[in-house]
């Protein structure tokens, strides 16, 4: 029998059987399978790591099958490259967006400094600090709505993983 810890992150999260249940779009008497340890398949791990913010390996503290682990191991270590290939991804997406808003704005600024009218300069002035905050907004919008979508697709096993920030690296089973 596996030694399973979805039990305890569960209880962290202050979250239910039937909650987990639902946010990992299985049965309660899947999530009850795990926690007593039994066997279940790679999509299953996969969901219920998804729905805890954790990786494959963290839901168990020991595995009995040799295969099991390897299973296990493998799984995880594919979701851990693809959580960093996804940084990776979305932080040049990020960046990309930032020097193009950048650049734009900063022709609009020099076009500015050219108007002879302080008037003008002041008008057009506002007009380019609510562009920089209506362009931030936007690009959060977008990045959160669109490029989320597109990289879930491109990056299924990191689809309902919360902070990319706090996976830890592989444990070995006791």
């Amino acid at each position: 029998m596996n030694k399973s810890l979805v039990s305890e992150l569960r209880k962290k999260r202050f979250l239910t059987q039937e909650n987990l249940a639902d946010e990992a779009h299985v049965t309660v008497r899947t999530i009850q399978r795990i926690e007593a340890g039994e066997e279940v398949s790679k999509e299953t791990l996969k969901c219920v790591s998804n729905a805890l913010g954790v990786t494959v390996n963290e839901l168990f503290e020991s595995v009995e099958s040799k295969e099991k682990e390897v299973e296990i191991m493998e799984l995880s270590q594919e979701q851990e490259l693809q959580i960093n290939y996804r940084k990776n991804e979305m932080f040049a997406i990020r960046l990309f967006s930032i020097g193009v808003i950048f650049f734009i704005l900063t022709f609009f600024a020099k076009f500015i400094s050219t108007v002879p009218s302080i008037n003008y300069r002041e008008i057009y002035g506002i007009i380019w600090v609510s562009i920089l905050v209506l362009s931030i907004a936007f690009l959060k919008y977008f990045l959160s709505v669109f490029i989320s979508k597109y990289l879930d697709k491109k990056y299924p096993l990191t689809v309902g993983i919360k902070s990319f920030k706090s996976v830890k690296k592989n444990k070995d089973f006791t």
